[in-house]
């Protein structure tokens, strides 16, 4: 675990040192590369040190209903280098393609080319999903 958690100023720094540590301390080990690849697939699902994140940094980075997850940074409100916004806050279909929604013989309306979302309640414009679904948060 401690080749996890050491800093890295890269992704790809992080890969070689894991490769390295790992395979010093495991080299007659013939399951070794097994290891080093399944080290190296969790470092990748859970750290990004150049944009400073990683597992602990946020208490909950699995969504965005009831935590902030990819609103911390798509919240409508970043900018590109040439000053466009980046992805809208609401805008569920940049990142998901919603092939069914809704309840029952609802979900048997496949489409695979995605759908718009059709938010229970009714449409809440710019609001993030967090705002109202806290998780129990204050």
């Amino acid at each position: 675990m401690e080749v996890l958690t050491r800093s890295y100023a890269t992704a790809e720094e992080a890969r070689q040192k894991i490769a390295t540590v790992l395979h010093a301390k495991y080299e007659s080990d013939s399951r070794s590369p097994k290891l080093i690849d399944s080290v190296q697939e969790i470092y990748r699902d859970n750290f990004s040190p150049e944009m400073k994140t990683d597992w602990k940094t946020h208490s909950n980075n699995l969504g965005h209903k009831e935590f902030l997850g990819y609103f911390r940074c798509h919240d409508g409100e970043h900018k590109t280098a040439d000053g466009r916004q980046g992805i809208k806050a609401n805008d569920c279909s940049a990142c998901h393609v919603i092939l069914a929604q809704g309840r029952g013989e609802q979900l048997l309306k496949l489409n695979p080319q995605g759908q718009s979302l059709e938010h229970p309640g009714g449409d809440f414009g710019d609001m993030k999903c967090s705002e109202c679904h806290t998780g129990g948060a204050p």
